[in-house]
């Protein structure tokens, strides 16, 4: 597998990714936004999305990837069900939800797997046992407040909903479900089956 064509995918994914953000209709945000990812770059852009191979994005550039594949499948939900959900939700979210996976201020999330035997069974990486425990919608959030990100309540609902519906999987309280938060839960599923078990960027 050529490196070289793995490093030209991630730049054109990072790329497509970056100059999303500007298209966001608040300018102040835009400029939060922009200060995070010129500062974080490196960090996001090779930060996989999951541990194993059977997942989602186990490999060097999986988030970034993955967050891209969430939003188109978001647009097109939208555009199917009518759900009227801004695109400046859509992007922030469908970018966002998982950028805690980055990890904190000063430790990756994610670490090489440095034994043979769990590379064997296709675990590429490990979580960094010197983080902290907290859910990675509480890592994302903090990025926010880091970077005096000001996101609506109504993003905060989808990505807090994302995670307590990987928690529980019963139907509760659907009532009281956004269509934000709806359209970025089914995204994310969608995504996971669609492009699961990929090896490389270069597969998506």
């Amino acid at each position: 597998m050529s490196l070289e064509k793995i490093e030209t995918k991630l730049i054109e994914n990072w790329d497509v990714y970056y100059n999303l953000i500007k298209k966001l209709d608040d300018k102040d945000m835009i400029e939060n936004f922009n200060k995070f990812l010129d500062e974080q770059e490196h960090r996001i852009v090779t930060c996989p999305a999951s541990t194993k191979v059977g997942n989602i994005g186990a490999f060097t550039g999986g988030l970034v990837i993955h967050s891209l594949n969430v939003l188109k499948i978001m647009k097109e939900l939208n555009k199917i069900h009518g759900s009227q959900c801004s695109t400046d939700d859509m992007i922030i979210t469908s970018l966002f939800h998982d950028i805690g996976k980055i990890g904190s201020e000063t430790e990756d999330y994610y670490l090489p797997q440095k034994s043979d035997w769990h590379r064997d069974k296709g675990i590429n990486f490990e979580i960094n046992p010197k983080l902290t425990n907290m859910p990675v919608v509480a890592r994302s959030i903090w990025w926010f407040n880091h970077y005096n990100i000001k996101v609506s309540d109504n993003v905060l609902e989808a990505l807090f909903s994302l995670y307590s519906s990987t928690k529980n999987n019963s139907v509760h309280e659907i009532y009281n479900v956004s269509n934000l938060s709806l359209l970025l839960q089914n995204s994310v599923r969608s995504a996971c089956v669609l492009y699961k078990g990929k090896t490389s960027v270069l597969e998506m």
